[in-house]
Order: structure tokens, then sequence, then C-alpha cells
């Protein structure tokens, strides 16, 4: 657009970003990722339109041929229809904010969504012998609305987003925009630039790691070669493969494709500029992790501690499944669930409450802490405040259905928090700091009364707490014997005790066999200091 001014909304925001683009990004408006999207998708369309020729010439069309068709145009759809939505729901509101967003694109992209739509209905009844005649003709009108968006887009609305936001909003933008799109959409870029292009030009510009090409981009693009452009190279030259079952094409690329639509970590960076604090603390650790651990994630105390709140909620789940299967609650069923639960809800308390008060301050020295996260704890926090005046109206006779549904949500949402929370923070934390640095925070938490130890140790092993993740965490081995045991020895006799008697229908007994055994076993090691163990200081 010559004057941008025409298209300003208020004096808030003027169109004064262009020379930002320039002084960091040169030749932004051609190399962007916006550009190399559309640009995949017109790829897309005129190589299915070439297909298409090729299926007309060989005549009526063939089973597999109807059969590749769906599948590919399937996938297409999806990803087109997701973009639709984003446009509509957030693009042009967000920019509607700053600038009149021109009314021919708006048009331009409403014309050929409504030709997909049209195309959509005329694939969908595709059957066996008919001809693509018809359906090349609006496909030929499909590729010249879409070509025009196109054209529109690099003309004007490229222009007016790097006129009216800044590079870290414009990445702000697409990240949220990206985080919402269909696995084919990453398929489909990566195909369109080129699978070198992608590694060695667009991550970098990014700021991805090179490891997340094979960590998490490598399957989708995998999965777009399998699920679509296979289906274009047996269309182009019509070798079907015969012991290829017809009527399971299309059903096996969707449910391929909803596999991949699962998998949203691809899109989560911890390099992204909008989470650094100041430039004296750049995110440049992470390399140092992963050169020490192939796992750094699963190999960290958090995570560990993770698992022990999600082994809990697994746990309790299936001891109320057997409580169920058994009829209604008994008195002592009722007690063991309550005291079980009071000591659950007070770790994981007790442990929100050190993260509100030691480690985000802490974090928040280099990086922003990811809102999600936080509002993701004070969610468990609520929940379990909830169940706790449940369990408290409960009686001898009562169904254990109500409590079940309500530990089963419970559960649920601890599934998808910890996949959320295990692709961020450990991302961050370990891009912004070094393991030492995280060692000496650790090591002067630990000194203090550390909620959790107990059901970390229970559900992460005995001999691998203390021979791994306490060697890990350059914990000495002397913390085993003063109180790290102590806790273990509690946390069975105490609180692991209940789980076995609800699961069992036997109620708990203070000399279970299991758990004195157990603690036998614990106190002889209490009371022993073996020669592997650092000497007591002088």
């Amino acid at each position: 657009p010559e004057d941008l001014s025409s298209y300003q909304i208020s004096e808030e925001y003027p169109p004064n970003q262009l020379q930002v683009w320039d002084k960091y990004h040169p030749g932004h408006l051609d190399d962007n990722s916006m550009i190399d999207t559309e640009k995949s998708y017109l790829f897309e369309v005129k190589s299915m339109k070439q297909a298409l020729i090729e299926v007309q010439k060989r005549g009526a069309l063939a089973s597999w041929a109807c059969q590749s068709i769906k599948a590919w145009f399937e996938g297409h759809y999806e990803w087109l229809n997701a973009r639709n939505i984003s446009l509509h729901s957030y693009f042009l509101p967000r920019a509607g904010k700053r600038f009149h967003f021109p009314v021919d694109v708006i048009q331009a992209h409403d014309d050929y969504f409504a030709k997909l739509q049209s195309l959509s209905s005329m694939i969908n009844n595709l059957k066996e012998n008919d001809s693509v005649d018809d359906l090349l003709k609006v496909w030929f009108s499909y590729e010249t609305s879409v070509s025009h968006f196109v054209q529109l887009q690099k003309a004007k609305t490229i222009i007016l987003y790097h006129a009216f936001f800044s590079p870290s909003e414009v990445a702000n933008i697409t990240k949220r925009v990206v985080s919402n799109s269909a696995s084919t959409r990453t398929g489909a870029f990566i195909h369109f630039v080129g699978v070198d292009h992608f590694r060695k030009t667009i991550l970098p510009r990014e700021h991805f790691p090179s490891v997340a090409w094979e960590l998490n981009f490598k399957k989708h693009y995998d999965t777009y070669v399998e699920n679509s452009v296979a289906h274009l190279s047996v269309l182009l030259s019509g070798n079907f493969a015969e012991d290829t079952p017809e009527s399971s094409i299309v059903e096996n690329c969707r449910k391929k494709r909803r596999k991949m639509e699962e998998d949203h970590h691809i899109f989560f960076n911890p390099f992204d500029p909008m989470y650094q604090v100041s430039k004296e603390f750049p995110p440049n650790k992470l390399d140092e992790w992963e050169e020490d651990f192939v796992d750094h994630v699963k190999q960290s105390s958090r995570y560990a501690v993770n698992q022990a709140h999600l082994g809990e909620a697994s746990d309790l789940l299936h001891a109320l499944i057997a409580v169920k299967e058994r009829g209604l609650m008994t008195d002592w069923e009722i007690s063991s669930i309550q005291e079980w639960f009071r000591a659950h809800k007070k770790w994981i308390t007790d442990l929100h409450k050190d993260s509100s008060e030691l480690a985000y301050p802490f974090y928040e020295k280099r990086f922003h802490y990811p809102k999600v996260l936080i509002d993701g704890h004070e969610e468990h926090i609520q929940f379990l405040e909830q169940m706790s005046a449940y369990l408290g109206s409960l009686r001898a006779g009562s169904k254990v259905d109500g409590l079940l549904d309500l530990w089963t949500t419970y559960s649920n949402k601890l599934d998808q928090f910890f996949d959320l929370f295990n692709r961020m923070h450990f991302q961050l934390v370990h891009a912004y700091f070094s393991r030492k640095e995280i060692a000496d925070w650790l090591n002067n938490y630990v000194d203090k009364n550390v909620p959790g130890v107990g059901p970390t140790i229970y559900y992460q092993g005995k001999e691998k707490f203390r021979k791994e993740l306490m060697k890990r965490e350059s914990l000495n081995d002397l913390r085993w014997h003063l109180d790290f045991g102590k806790e273990y020895i509690t946390y069975v006799e105490k609180v692991a005790i209940h789980i076995k008697a609800l699961k069992t229908g036997v109620p708990p007994r203070t000399d279970d066999d299991r758990g004195k055994t157990e603690i036998l076993s614990i106190l002889n090691e209490l009371w022993y200091c073996p020669a592997s163990v650092s000497p007591l200081p002088e």
C-alpha cells in the first residue's frame, strides 16, 4: 500500500515499525514464514491439479485413486479450515486494533474458502468409475482464487503487519496461530521449503535448537510425506501398491494425523525473546544439559517429583475402582481414603507454596515464567480443596461413584498439565540456568524441610533415588541417613499402606508384613554407613 497512514486506526499505533524490520531482518518482506506458508499452500494446490490431470488421462476413476484423492484432500482441508478459524477468531481481531484490514484481502480469502468447501462436497461424493472432468474444472478455478489471495497477502498484508507490529509482536502472533495449526500444515511447510533449508535456515532464524528437528519436527514431516506426498505420487504415476487394502487408506491417514495433532510441544520455543528478562542472562545453557544428559528432562529431580504426583493420582484411582467393585463404602475405607488424602494434599500444597515463594522468584530473575503453568498449579490446589470438602461428607454405606468421578477428573487434569509442564518448564529452566546453578539452588533448598521427599523416593525407587538422582543433583549420601530415609519410612508406614489396603480390601495394620519388612530394612540402612558414603565432616 502506498499510503500506510490511510490504514491507521489510532495515533497510539502509528505505522512506524518497518525501519525496525529493515534493521534487524533485511529482506523481511520476501523472507518470512508467513509468505512461505502461503506458498506451501499454493504448492499443494498446484501439485494436486497436476495429479488430477494425470488421473483424467487414464480415464474412469479407479477405486484406489478415489480413496487416495479423498485421503489427501482430508488433510488439505483440515489445515485450511483451522487456518480460516484462526483468521477470523484471532488474526483479524488482533490486526483490527491497529489498522483497517484490506477488504479485498478478506474477500479473496472468503472466495477461495467457499470454493474449497464446494470441492469438499464433490470429493466426498466421488465413486469408482467416475470422471474427474468436473472436479478438475472447479480445481482450476480454486487454484486461480488461491493464487490471487497469495499475491494480495504479499502485496498488502505482510507490509501492513510489519508496519504496525514489531518483530517480537509478530513472533508472538505467529506463535499463537502456529500452536493451533494442524500437523499437515507443518509438514506441508517443510516439504515446500525443503528439509535442508528448514533445518539450516528457518530453525536458526526462529531461534530453535538444531536438536528440535530430530526430536519434534521430523515426525510431522515424515507423517506428511506418508499421508500426503505418497498419495500425490501414486496419483501422478498410476502405480498403486496392490497389497494395500483400499478400504483402509482414508482411515489410516486420519489416525496418523490425529496422533500428530496430539503433539503440540513442537511449537514451544524456549529461546523466544518474549521469555527473556534481560540481555545479561541469555538462554544459552541448554547445550550443556543436552551434552551431559541425553534426556535432561526425565533426569531432573523435579521430573521425579512430578512422577510421584502422577503416581499417587493413579494409585488412588485404581484403589477407588477396587472399592467400587466391592460395593458400598465401609468406615475403614472412608477413614483410609481421608488419611491418605490428607497426606497427599499437604505435600502438594506445601510444594506449591514453595514454588510460589522460592522457585518462581528465582526463575523470574532471568526469564518470565509461563503464566499457564502457574495457573495450572493454582487449579490443582483449588480442586484439592473441593475434594477435601467432598470427603468430609462421606459416611459408611455411601457409594464411591461420585468420588471416583471427581478423582478421575483430577487425574486427567494432571496428565494434561504435566505433559505441558514437562515440555515448557525444563526447556526454559535449562536454557537460562547451568547445571551448577540449579544444583547450588537445590542444595540450598533441600536444607529446609522439603515437601514430597517420601512419595518421590517411593515412586522413583529407593535404589534409583540414592544411586542416580542424589548423585546427579550433587546431594551427599549422608542426607539419606539423616533425613531422606526417615521420610521414606514415614511414607511407607503412614501413607502407602492405605493404598494397599484399599486395593486388597484388607484394613491397614500397623504390623503389616510388607510395611514392617520394608521399615526394618531401611532402619538397618540408617544405622549402617557403607564405605561408599561420603565421610562425616571433621
